[in-house]
């Protein structure tokens, strides 16, 4: 069995399309549907197309669960043979979400790197959960209420939703000051897996007829609202200066950051420097 099946076929599984998957595995999307094609000639059908997207066969329905544990054994392995930590210069490699990825980390990095020349520092930019468990990653930073039990790290803090407008916008059409006054505006809304969430469950049901514009990313949408196609609804990630943050909308509750690692790492020097560093700095954003 050959192991690049294995994460082609689980993070096809993940990506549900050729070109996502073939940019997370570092191909082309030629490359990935030729070796798709050979290996489903050897093995049987693993998908089907359905709306657009691949989706699991009967067969690969099958693999799911013993193909996710090979993965973490594979991962347990290339941690025990990568990740003895022997004093000399190395690498770390984050994970973190967009919002952080564009507007903090690369400050943080290039500081990080004055103090501790001896790490090297790649910045892996992804709103998916990224499997530490398989060296996708050594540190993750997330937005979530409860990190795996297998990773261990810090809560950083806690990050509050506001309402946000572009200066050109709010100086036409004015500000507003509460949650009720947004009936009286233009707003951006959320869509794919942005909508899924509370915050935009939450403006849809309430103010869907205001809603001019979707996008399924957080980070479009700052600059949609800093380009004043409407208000925003945005965590406190984004208070940044460039648009004007009005009020806090309590009703979709409050997003935990966190700063993760695997609990493999627990004795790795060079990852617990990286990780402390991002908690402490983090922190006060």
């Amino acid at each position: 069995m050959d192991w690049n099946l294995i994460k082609l076929y689980l993070t096809l599984l993940q990506e549900k399309n050729i070109p996502a998957a073939a940019k997370k595995l570092g191909m082309s999307d030629s490359t990935l549907f030729r070796r798709l094609t050979n290996y489903e000639k050897e093995y049987g059908k693993l998908f089907i197309r359905k709306n657009g997207e691949y989706i699991a066969s009967d067969l690969g329905e099958s693999l799911i669960g013993p193909a996710r544990d090979a993965y973490r054994a594979f991962g347990d392995i290339e941690r025990t043979l990568a990740f003895q930590d022997t004093g000399e210069a190395s690498r770390v490699r984050i994970t973190a979400p967009t919002s952080f990825s564009y507007g903090y980390l690369p400050a943080l990095i290039e500081n990080f790197k004055e103090e501790r020349p001896d790490i090297d520092v790649d910045l892996l930019v992804s709103n998916e959960a990224l499997c530490l468990n398989t060296r996708e990653a050594d540190i993750a930073i997330r937005v979530t209420s409860s990190p795996p039990d297998s990773f261990i790290g810090k809560k950083v803090r806690d990050i509050k939703w506001g309402v946000y407008g572009g200066y050109g916008y709010l100086s036409k059409y004015g500000t507003p000051t509460k949650p009720s006054e947004l009936s009286e505006h233009r707003l951006i809304g959320g869509s794919g897996v942005l909508s899924r969430g509370k915050a935009f469950t939450w403006l849809q049901r309430l103010y869907s007829a205001n809603i001019t514009i979707n996008t399924d990313d957080l980070v479009a949408m700052f600059y949609l609202a800093q380009n004043n196609h409407g208000l925003a609804l945005l965590p406190d990630e984004f208070d940044q200066g460039n648009i004007k943050r009005l009020f806090t909308v309590e009703e979709v509750g409050i997003n935990s950051l966190w700063v993760l690692t695997h609990s493999d790492y627990r004795g790795v020097e060079r990852v617990r420097a990286v990780a402390r560093y991002l908690a402490r700095h983090l922190s006060m954003f």
